[in-house]
């Protein structure tokens, strides 16, 4: 079982931030903005280096929260067969909802996702969040998961 509160703890100790775009740089994960009608974001892996695509046409705070999320799978997920078999079937197709999921690994991405951007206190890193988005990450991070 993976502790996500302790994998995102001991991540944010370590590089002093808890932005998920610092963090994918200190990583050696390369980020990249492209345009998409609707796909959100994803992360791929490519002869061991790890990609994650963010959509630039999405506002600033929904790119950190896509960001975040698919930081989670590319940390939690990279080495799983069965994840790399699901991502390249689905995940670059994903719905409108980034939320509403019954997938073990997009429910870990989302809790990854919230427990970085979330402070104890309950705070969201960075600029403006709007308060149902703000109350889907708290939550998320109250949510017990496998």
């Amino acid at each position: 079982m993976i502790n996500i509160r302790v994998r995102v703890k001991n991540l944010v100790q370590k590089y002093g931030t808890r932005s998920p775009e610092k963090i994918a740089k200190e990583l050696k994960i390369h980020v990249k903005y492209l345009p998409y009608a609707t796909t959100k974001g994803y992360f791929i892996k490519i002869l061991r280096n790890k990609f994650i695509i963010v959509n630039s046409n999405l506002d600033e705070t929904a790119q950190q929260i896509v960001l975040a999320h698919e930081l989670g799978h590319a940390l939690l997920h990279s080495n799983k067969t069965d994840f790399l078999k699901y991502e390249k079937g689905v995940l670059l197709t994903q719905d409108e909802d980034l939320f509403n999921s019954n997938c073990m690994y997009e429910n870990q991405a989302n809790k990854f996702a919230a427990e970085l951007l979330l402070h104890n206190d309950m705070e969201f890193e960075g600029s403006y969040i709007d308060e149902t988005t703000y109350n889907m990450l708290v939550r998320i991070k109250e949510t017990k998961i496998r």
